[in-house]
Protein backbone atom coordinates (compact mmCIF):
# COMPACT_ATOMS: atom_id res chain seq x y z
CA UNK A 1 0.00 0.00 0.00
CA UNK A 2 1.06 3.54 -0.54
CA UNK A 3 0.66 6.29 1.51
CA UNK A 4 -2.45 7.77 -0.38
CA UNK A 5 -4.13 4.85 0.84
CA UNK A 6 -3.02 3.79 4.44
CA UNK A 7 -4.47 7.57 4.71
CA UNK A 8 -7.85 6.83 3.60
CA UNK A 9 -8.29 3.71 5.87
CA UNK A 10 -7.47 6.21 8.78
CA UNK A 11 -10.36 8.18 7.91
CA UNK A 12 -12.88 7.90 10.94
CA UNK A 13 -16.35 8.94 11.04
CA UNK A 14 -16.79 12.75 12.45
CA UNK A 15 -17.84 12.71 15.81
CA UNK A 16 -21.40 14.70 16.42
CA UNK A 17 -20.71 18.74 17.37
CA UNK A 18 -22.09 18.98 20.54
CA UNK A 19 -24.87 22.25 20.97
CA UNK A 20 -22.87 24.93 21.41
CA UNK A 21 -25.56 27.25 22.97
CA UNK A 22 -25.09 28.83 26.29
CA UNK A 23 -27.45 28.11 29.26
CA UNK A 24 -29.46 31.29 28.71
CA UNK A 25 -29.98 30.86 25.37
CA UNK A 26 -32.17 27.40 25.62
CA UNK A 27 -33.64 29.01 28.64
CA UNK A 28 -35.03 31.64 26.54
CA UNK A 29 -35.96 28.57 23.58
CA UNK A 30 -37.85 27.08 26.92
CA UNK A 31 -39.70 30.56 27.76
CA UNK A 32 -40.32 31.02 24.19
CA UNK A 33 -41.83 27.68 23.44
CA UNK A 34 -44.26 28.24 27.05
CA UNK A 35 -45.29 31.60 25.38
CA UNK A 36 -46.11 30.22 22.47
CA UNK A 37 -47.98 27.68 24.39
CA UNK A 38 -50.03 30.40 26.03
CA UNK A 39 -50.79 32.39 23.38
CA UNK A 40 -51.97 29.25 21.60
CA UNK A 41 -53.92 28.50 24.59
CA UNK A 42 -55.56 32.08 25.24
CA UNK A 43 -56.63 31.73 21.18
CA UNK A 44 -58.58 28.57 21.98
CA UNK A 45 -60.20 29.89 25.01
CA UNK A 46 -60.74 33.20 22.93
CA UNK A 47 -60.13 35.30 25.90
CA UNK A 48 -58.21 38.38 24.75
CA UNK A 49 -56.38 38.65 28.09
CA UNK A 50 -53.72 41.35 28.05
CA UNK A 51 -53.70 41.94 24.12
CA UNK A 52 -51.92 44.84 24.13
CA UNK A 53 -49.66 43.18 26.85
CA UNK A 54 -49.19 40.13 24.45
CA UNK A 55 -48.35 41.98 21.40
CA UNK A 56 -45.55 43.67 23.01
CA UNK A 57 -43.94 40.51 24.39
CA UNK A 58 -44.24 38.70 21.23
CA UNK A 59 -42.28 41.57 19.39
CA UNK A 60 -39.89 41.61 21.72
CA UNK A 61 -39.12 37.57 22.10
CA UNK A 62 -38.94 38.41 18.41
CA UNK A 63 -36.36 40.88 18.62
CA UNK A 64 -33.99 38.94 20.98
CA UNK A 65 -34.37 35.86 19.02
CA UNK A 66 -33.01 37.47 16.23
CA UNK A 67 -30.32 39.42 17.97
CA UNK A 68 -29.53 35.72 19.43
CA UNK A 69 -29.27 33.79 16.30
Amino acid sequence: MDRGEENILQIRPHRKRRNKKGYLAILFDNFILAFIFFLNLNIVLKKKIFSSEIKKLTLLIIIGETILN
